[in-house]
């Protein structure tokens, strides 16, 4: 009985942290009360305060369970190959993927930040995270010889800020008023990229 019971209260949490999702995604934090939540989520509005704490506490709980890709864009990172090209484009596709589905939750951190001035730590794991792994990946390809002396941390922010940047445009415009990325896109990226990080490896021997 004890199982059934969890299982039910799990259960009752993920639609209310949907429902959540959904109003405060249509109507904003201000906008959305913890009544049409419940409404939403077909629960006693009591429940959300069991679960929660308070609005605020739903409202942060929702945005963890949304935003976290970190485990599963480390799991996703390629061992270093040699071929700098090919790793990068996976990379790079797999970061795509990863984003996409989150641009509604990406837009509401970035203009709900006003009433949350500290929403970006709460959220700031997952790219932190995706950054370290791929300064891991550079510094791998460094310690075999793949590439030079190069900066590996900041080969790995200007890698993530390039795509960071396009989410951040689809987020709000619903397309990235500068370029679309597909596969033919991001390896055009990545081959420029690479020219640019052998220019600062040949800068290094000299």
């Amino acid at each position: 009985m004890k199982n059934i019971s969890n299982y039910v209260s799990e259960s009752i949490r993920e639609r209310i942290l949907e429902a959540s999702f959904r109003l405060f995604s249509q109507r904003g934090y201000k906008g959305t009360t913890t009544r049409a939540i419940a409404e939403e989520a077909q629960v006693n509005e009591l429940t959300i305060f069991r679960n929660f704490g308070t609005k605020s506490g739903l409202f942060i709980s929702m945005i963890d369970e949304q935003i976290d890709i970190s485990v599963s864009m480390i799991n996703k990172m390629p061992e270093p190959s040699g071929d700098l090209i090919g790793d990068l484009t996976i990379i790079g596709l797999t970061l795509l993927s990863e984003m996409r589905p989150r641009l509604t939750v990406l837009k509401l951190v970035l203009t709900e930040s006003g009433n949350f001035p500290d929403i970006w730590a709460n959220v700031s794991n997952a790219p932190t995270q995706f950054i370290c792994s791929l300064n891991d990946y550079f510094q791998k390809c460094k310690d075999r010889n793949f590439v030079g002396s190069v900066d590996t941390k900041m080969a790995a922010l200007t890698f993530f800020s390039f795509f960071f940047s396009s989410a951040i445009s689809h987020a709000f415009f619903g397309t990235d008023k500068f370029i679309e990325l597909d596969e033919v896109v991001i390896r055009g990226f990545v081959e420029f990229y690479i020219t640019g990080l052998r220019s600062e490896m040949e800068g290094a021997v000299q």
